[in-house]
Formats: C-alpha cells, sequence, structure tokens
C-alpha cells in the first residue's frame, strides 16, 4: 500500500498503483466505494493491465455484483494468456462463479488455479466451499488438508473477521469451511 501511495504521489494515472491501492482499499480497509472509484480509474488508464481488471473483479464480488465479477475476471484470462501468473486471475473467476451460486464453474476455474498453484490458499478456500456446496465433501476435505499445509495457522473465524464478504455470502462459506473439516 506504501508503495502504491508513493507511485501515486508522483502519477496519479499510474494503473498499476491504483490497482494496487483499490485492491487493498477493498481488502484491507472494506471500503469498497472507494476501491471501486480507484478501480475505475485504473481501468480507464490501463485498459489492457490484466492484473486490474483481476482486482476489479474481486471488489465486484465483494459488492455482491457476481455478473460483473464474471465478465472482469474473463477479461484479465483475455489479456493474459500466458501469463505464468493465471492463476490469479482463474481464482478470481472461481470466485465470481461462486458468488453467483455456479459453483460447478467456481470448481472448474479453482481446479485451473490449482494445477499452476497448488499452495494458493484464498483459491483452495473458495474451491472447498464449491466442493461442499455441490455435495463433493471428500475432495472438499481433501483439499481442507491441503490448504492447512499451506496455511498451518488457518482458522476459519479468525479468516471470517479479516475477509470483505459480508452477509449469508461469509455465513455459507463459513459453514461449508467447517463442514469440509477446517478448524475454527
Amino acid at each position: 500500500m506504501r508503495c502504491s501511495e508513493a507511485a501515486l504521489a508522483r502519477d496519479e494515472g499510474l494503473a498499476l498503483a491504483l490497482a494496487i491501492r483499490g485492491h487493498m482499499k477493498s481488502f484491507l480497509d472494506h471500503d469498497f466505494e472507494g476501491a471501486s472509484a480507484l478501480l475505475e480509474r485504473a481501468l480507464a488508464s490501463g485498459p489492457n493491465l490484466p492484473l486490474a481488471w483481476s482486482f476489479a473483479s474481486c471488489t465486484s464480488g465483494y459488492r455482491g455484483d457476481g455478473p460483473v465479477a464474471v465478465l472482469r475476471a474473463e477479461r484479465a484470462l483475455r489479456l493474459s494468456p500466458r501469463d505464468p501468473f493465471a492463476f490469479r486471475h482463474e481464482s478470481m473467476l472461481a470466485q465470481a462463479h461462486y458468488i453467483n451460486g455456479h459453483h460447478e464453474l467456481a470448481v472448474e476455474w479453482g481446479e485451473r488455479a490449482l494445477a499452476s498453484n497448488p499452495r494458493f490458499s484464498s483459491n483452495l478456500r473458495v474451491l472447498i466451499a464449491a466442493l461442499v456446496a455441490l455435495g463433493r465433501n471428500e475432495r472438499a476435505a481433501a483439499h481442507a488438508k491441503a490448504l492447512l499445509a499451506a496455511e498451518p495457522g488457518f482458522r476459519i473465524l479468525s479468516w471470517a473477521r479479516r475477509t470483505p464478504f459480508r452477509g449469508a455470502l461469509l455465513d455459507g462459506v463459513v459453514a461449508r469451511l467447517r463442514e469440509a473439516g477446517l478448524p475454527d
């Protein structure tokens, strides 16, 4: 956050700095309105910056706008088809589909992200919740073990206090993570 703010002090139209600052405002501060304004500026300034589209997808999802979240994550993927870090965009697309209640698609994209980075814990959480939603509890439990291997200190209640998810969405994810065997 400090680096993005320093970059913006030098150039207030720098797309990457706007995208990072917007994501931090969304994820850490849960200020979705302020984050959205920064992310819209990032998209206008750098319309070909995949990370800006991916972060904008994330914030759209936090705001409950799953359809826009899907479109933005898809755009990030189209802009970076050979990106070795495409698992981030795939994970955002999985999250967007989960928010929309499209659990099969959430699993599909979550597994794509998993193939590139099996230790990306935010992807694992969405994948686990989607698998439980589909009644695939054995696979969810196996991924829950992988999550704990990647993040040994993970606790549902601690994560729930930090995550930008709110309301029924958060309640559903928490219940599904518990059902998969993750500790409170």
